[in-house]
């Protein structure tokens, strides 16, 4: 299952002590890890029962997740939304 939609992300790192990162699933040593944010889409909800069990709806608002994401992942990650936005007109 892939991981909901990036709404947004944390500019300042945790270190983390063997620590694993949800996106790319490698464990490291000692690594900076960002914390990065979701909104779990109609979509989402309907692929993912952990998603669906763990984060029910609040007052009919989607609810926001987030996860752990290496340098690299995040880097990834950000490229392919900078790639996805076209300008508007």
């Amino acid at each position: 299952m892939s991981l909901p939609p990036v709404r947004s992300w944390t500019t300042d790192p945790t270190f983390r002590l063997l620590a694993r990162c949800d996106r790319c699933h490698r464990r490291r040593l000692f690594a900076p890890y960002f914390e990065v944010y979701g909104t779990v889409d109609e979509d989402h909800l309907a692929q993912c029962g952990p998603c669906k069990e763990k984060q029910p709806r609040i007052g009919g608002r989607l609810p926001t997740v987030w996860w752990w994401e290496c340098y690299l992942c995040l880097v990834d990650t950000i490229t392919a939304i900078a790639e996805d936005r076209r300008p508007v007109g």
